[in-house]
């Protein structure tokens, strides 16, 4: 069985085109609400409650990437196989972190003070999403109202909750993974393709997979290469 992890300002529809599930991420639509008192250790063991019994197959997509490989390091029992597309295991240096918190907590004032669609126009006009300029315009809005249809306190409630300033860092943990790992990113995503094979060199069940001509979200752009990459894992 295969469990997917969508990520931030997505929902389960993300994965359709691949014909994956999954549970809904803390402050995304109405199923998993965040009361404000959350934290990314109460999320990961949330989520763990959800799952079957029986050992899963997790596909996750950043931020439900950084679930997933968190859920496997504390139930490895309950993970036969990962898939992690678009991962980063936290932040290493102090500095950057206080950065990072820094920069989650603008996002959610932002949320908060001007509102769903004013965060959405700044989010997707980051640099991180410039592969996604050639896809069709109706692809592209497709992502953008589902981005809208969020609240924005929740939404601002899961940045606090679970953005990569507040998490803990996994990095040193990741040689004890027990499970099969599969690291996915797109060929132009240079930071998140550069940590993923820093990843696999720290495991020696790890592959690395590069989806070529994608970015930050390989799954939107070229979801059939992604489908291809998952259906190798027996």
């Amino acid at each position: 069985m295969i469990v997917a992890l969508h990520g931030f300002t997505a929902t389960p529809s993300m994965w359709r085109d691949i014909d994956l599930d999954g549970p809904v991420i803390l402050g995304h639509g109405t199923e998993a609400p965040a009361n404000g008192g959350e934290n990314f250790a109460h999320e990961v063991e949330r989520l763990a409650s959800l799952l079957p019994h029986s050992p899963i197959h997790i596909v996750g997509y950043s931020l439900g990437a950084r679930l997933g490989m968190a859920i496997a390091l504390a139930h490895p029992e309950r993970v036969r196989a990962l898939s992690l597309i678009g991962v980063n295991p936290g932040i290493e240096s102090k500095t950057e972190c206080t950065r990072r918190v820094a920069s989650d907590a603008a996002w959610s004032s932002l949320l908060r003070d001007k509102g769903i669609e004013a965060f959405v126009d700044a989010w997707q006009a980051l640099p991180l999403w410039d592969t996604q300029s050639s896809l069709p315009f109706e692809r592209r809005e497709s992502l953008r109202l589902g981005r809208l249809s969020h609240d924005p306190e929740q939404l601002a409630r899961a940045m606090d909750a679970l953005g990569t300033g507040s998490m803990p860092t996994m990095w040193n943990a990741i040689p004890t993974l027990k499970a099969p790992v599969q690291i996915i990113a797109g060929a132009l995503d240079g930071k998140y393709a550069a940590i993923g094979a820093r990843i696999c060199q720290m495991l020696p069940n790890a592959s690395l997979h590069l989806i070529p001509g994608t970015g930050h979200n390989p799954v939107f752009e070229d979801p059939q290469s992604v489908r291809n990459v998952l259906n190798e894992v027996s």
